[in-house]
């Protein structure tokens, strides 16, 4: 994760894209594998195979530590 790409430019710049869009500016690497053993390119295109569901919640977890006072905030 590069938390240090979060800054306010690029949270405007995220409000007009989508999570796919932001995943593959903020996660730096992975080893996620499809069941042949074939990894998951760390693209727009490739994010697009992947469930929405494992991309919001991989989102919302890089959000929770590049801001982890952000939930505490909303309380």
């Amino acid at each position: 994760m590069a938390p240090a790409r979060v800054t306010a430019e690029w949270l405007r710049d995220w409000a007009e894209g989508t999570v796919d869009d932001a995943l593959v500016q903020l996660v730096v690497g992975w080893d996620l594998t499809t069941d042949d053993g074939e990894e998951y390119p760390l693209t727009v295109e490739g994010l697009k195979e992947l469930p929405t569901l494992f991309k919001d919640s991989l989102h919302r977890e890089i959000m929770q530590q590049v801001f982890p006072n952000l939930n505490a905030a909303r309380g």
